[in-house]
């Protein structure tokens, strides 16, 4: 290369290099040591860079803004980098990152009970621009954080897998399937949080299997799995569907099947609507078969809010709002116990039916929209099987 390339190569940062590298595979692949540099990194909001003495590839500082590297697309591969929280705020990085609106998210609470906090540290998928903290609540946990230091972050990635390591810890303290809607993209990092050293290493780590790991309720058929799903429509706050609002058997209905753990994740069928004043809802059934009549007892998860009908008749309503008093039990999240209720069966078929929105207060946004039901025991009752 002669002197006149590489002074263009270095004006450039080696972007197109630097793409080429994160595209080869981890057996032929290196750390790749990315500067924090006006060069590098394209910033918005309150963000600077910061030279000091002891970090040789300069430091990047966030406020309340995120900072995107310019010519990277990340598939499967290591990430590592430091982190120092620098105020009161949920730091983060997104990966495989197509846009703002759909992304791989992990994010950090560093608050002082961070080491015993159940939700120090989370992982999200981000679709149609909506965090889906909510809906995920197994995807949490405690971290040896020091929220006044800096603290080392390391990410490992291999097709919809990911283990997630916390300052050196010799075993990953999440480890989970990717629940995105993107198979590579970007990389942010989002503040407040000064971040240091930032390496990737692109290609197909051999310390991790693409190997989804086993869905623990697979076995379980309590859970309801099989769904169909009408169009979504509009549900202003404080209105309550009545069960002749339901779309009739004419309207066309959808197959919708769960996903792990009995998820019916409506969030990644439908985008929220603009109008903050207004949730986005939809109505989910599904038939039931009785050899009698009998009462059987459910427990049901949902975000954030629902109306459930037994042919024809309300059985149960209720909202789950991380800030409503009511739902403080649960924070917000979904989880079976959100609440449980009674299901009167009829001999014969029983249509089963759910009104969901994802209301949230006037002004606050949406974020999840789903819900999974699970009967205590099926003794006398059958449950639809799954559609394709």
């Amino acid at each position: 290369m002669s002197l006149r390339q590489s002074i263009a190569c270095l004006a450039l940062a080696c972007a197109a290099s630097l793409l080429f590298a994160l595209s080869q595979s981890a057996s032929a692949a290196a750390a790749i040591d990315v500067e924090m540099t006006p060069a590098r990194w394209q910033l918005s909001g309150h963000a600077k860079f910061l030279t000091q003495e002891d970090f040789v590839h300069g430091l990047l500082e966030v406020d309340d803004g995120n900072a995107v590297l310019a010519g990277t697309s990340f598939v499967d591969g290591i990430i590592e980098f430091d982190m120092r929280p620098t105020g009161q705020g949920m730091p983060s990085i997104q990966f495989r990152r197509r846009d703002a609106a759909t992304a791989e998210e992990i994010y950090f609470r560093p608050y002082a009970n961070c080491r015993a906090s159940s939700d120090c540290v989370q992982y999200t998928p981000v679709i149609f621009g909506e965090n889906l903290w909510d809906m995920y609540p197994d995807l949490q946990t405690r971290a040896p954080i020091d929220v006044a230091g800096w603290n080392h972050v390391k990410i490992v990635v291999h097709g919809r897998r990911m283990n997630a390591f916390f300052n050196d810890a010799a075993v990953p303290l999440l480890a989970v399937n990717l629940q995105g809607q993107s198979r590579g993209g970007g990389i942010q990092l989002h503040g407040p949080a000064t971040f240091a050293n930032l390496t990737i290493t692109p290609g197909a780590p051999a310390e991790l299997s693409s190997r989804m790991l086993p869905d623990a309720t697979l076995s379980d058929a309590r859970f309801v799995r099989a769904w169909s799903v009408s169009k979504a429509t509009l549900l202003a706050n404080g209105v309550v569907p009545a069960y002749a609002d339901m779309p009739d058997e004419a309207t066309t209905w959808k197959p919708l099947n769960a996903e792990q753990n009995g998820l019916v994740n409506l969030a990644r069928r439908y985008p929220p609507p603009p109008d903050l004043a207004h949730g986005a809802m939809a109505w989910v059934q599904t038939r039931i078969t009785s050899r009698r009549k009998q009462v059987k007892h459910v427990h049901f998860g949902f975000t954030h809010v629902a109306f459930v009908f037994l042919n024809g008749k309300l059985v149960f309503s209720g909202r789950n709002i991380w800030d409503e008093p009511a739902t403080t039990h649960t924070f917000g999240r979904l989880t079976l116990d959100n609440a449980s209720f009674d299901l009167p069966l009829a001999q014969g078929t029983n249509r089963l039916v759910v009104a969901l929105a994802d209301n949230y207060p006037e002004g606050s946004g949406h974020f999840s929209w789903g819900m999974k039901l699970r009967f205590d025991d099926l003794d006398g009752a059958t449950l639809a099987g799954p559609t394709h």
